[in-house]
């Protein structure tokens, strides 16, 4: 439902130059122009916003009680045929719910059940034939399987009669990945891939936004005119809502219809928290047609029920969780994106060998210099290809690493220590502990670069 043609006529002019102006264009490369756009999007979202909201009533996502509407939930799980007798839901913090056992538990026994008909996944929006046309028409959607999860998300919500409403109703509005920071708070992470990425993610957001509101009312875009929503009501915090919620709590299962796994996301089970040695198993049965959790060692009455978020290192959870673990080891890693100048041409031979002319390598304590970053800086330093495997070019890419590390290491981590202030408020104990993790992998690699003669 589209408004008036004078508040339409202003939504459209707003949203074209907005994508014009910025969001059609490639990211900036230089971290600084990433930040001033990133400042443009967010005063245009706002302006947007305004827009939008005149005369209209108050978002429901601001009235959201996640406390007030768990007993709902709880009974809608169980009419969904949710198994989860010997387990409860517990609010761990204003913000944080998770999940414990309500008796001892057997080793191997089944904790949680989830039949495929209450998992909000790919399969299920295309039951509806309306969605179902809508991705299979639109070459976005029908590419991106956790983009077209978030829109429909979006949908869902605005429709009152939704069957997801009472899981909807319990999940998080708040959210502490990088993507939802203050500009004060992104700029702690300056000089990190991560603050880059951070910048990216959102824009990536902002511009499937805009891309969905231009199709809600463009007037050819005839499938999209059949939702039932009004177009005030599409909101960028909407969308953002779904795309944390998609980003932070989603999992894959085997499609019912094609062989190949499907995001979704799992009620009830994804509020299971992360832990690093949990024993706990997440499967989908294909004999029972549900997710299940199983317990991976016996559990007495009261013990947090976790799971593994998959394989991830600190900057993978860090970016899609917001949290990192405070634990020194295995979790560290360290980005480093190194660029060719400018004035080497494509025709250039360190170019026509490396074959691009950015690249980011993962340090790790197992890998502290990847296999490719010599060749990289040795490329980088050298002036004639007959240089690249000479001793001279060795010394030369070793000395250009450990004093763009040493930079490094005075301007981002000098001043993050191993001690967190008790009061410390969530988001910046996180930012700490993230540039706490990479300054430990960049300590090593200097220390061994100061026992290398070449690289």
């Amino acid at each position: 439902m589209l408004p008036d043609q004078e508040k339409l006529n202003k939504i459209a002019s707003h949203c074209y130059k907005f994508w014009a102006e910025i969001l059609i264009q490639e990211p900036p490369s230089r971290p600084n122009s990433l930040m001033n756009d990133h400042k443009i999007i967010v005063e245009k979202l706002n302006e947007l916003k305004n827009i939008l909201s005149s005369n209209r009533e108050k978002d429901n996502l601001e009235i959201i009680n996640r406390e007030d509407n768990l007993t709902t939930f709880k009974k809608w799980c169980k009419d969904e045929q949710i198994f989860f007798d010997k387990v409860d839901i517990i609010k761990i913090d204003d913000n944080n719910y998770g999940l414990v056992s309500t008796e001892d538990v057997m080793d191997k026994q089944v904790l949680i059940k989830v039949p495929r008909k209450a998992i909000f996944s790919i399969d299920t929006i295309h039951e509806n034939p309306i969605y179902k046309k809508i991705i299979v028409n639109d070459i976005l959607l029908s590419n991106m399987n956790n983009v077209a999860l978030v829109f429909f998300m979006c949908i869902e919500r605005l429709n009152k009669d939704s069957k997801w409403q009472d899981y909807f109703n319990i999940l998080p509005t708040k959210f502490t990945t990088p993507v939802n920071y203050t500009i004060e708070e992104l700029e702690l992470l300056k000089n990190t891939v991560i603050y880059e990425e951070s910048l990216k993610t959102f824009r990536h957001f902002a511009r499937q936004y805009i891309y969905f509101l231009q199709k809600l009312y463009d007037e050819s875009s005839k499938d999209y005119s059949k939702l039932s929503i009004r177009l005030e009501d599409f909101t960028f915090d909407l969308f953002l809502w779904a795309a944390n919620n998609v980003t932070t709590r989603i999992n894959h299962i085997p499609s019912e219809n094609d062989q190949k796994s499907i995001p979704c996301l799992i009620p009830l089970l994804d509020f299971s928290n992360h832990s690093d040695d949990s024993k706990n198993i997440v499967d989908f049965s294909i004999e029972d047609n549900c997710a299940e959790t199983i317990a991976g060692n016996a559990l007495k009455k009261g013990n947090n029920i976790t799971i593994v978020y998959g394989n991830r290192n600190n900057y993978s959870l860090f970016l899609a969780n917001g949290f990192c673990l405070q634990i020194p080891g295995i979790n560290d890693v360290f980005k480093l994106k190194l660029s060719f100048p400018s004035t080497f041409i494509e025709s250039d031979f360190r170019v026509r060998i490396y074959r691009k002319t950015t690249d980011i390598f993962t340090c790790t304590h197992d890998d502290l210099i990847p296999e490719n970053l010599p060749l990289f800086l040795k490329l980088l330093v050298s002036g004639l290809p007959q240089d690249i495997n000479s001793e001279d070019t060795g010394k030369k890419a070793k000395k250009y690493l450990f004093d763009r590390l040493n930079l490094l290491m005075k301007a981002t981590y000098s001043k993050v220590g191993d001690d967190l202030p008790k009061d410390m408020p969530f988001t910046l104990k996180q930012i700490h502990l993230y540039l706490a993790s990479e300054k430990r992998i960049v300590s090593k690699m200097l220390e061994k670069l100061r026992n290398m003669e070449t690289l």
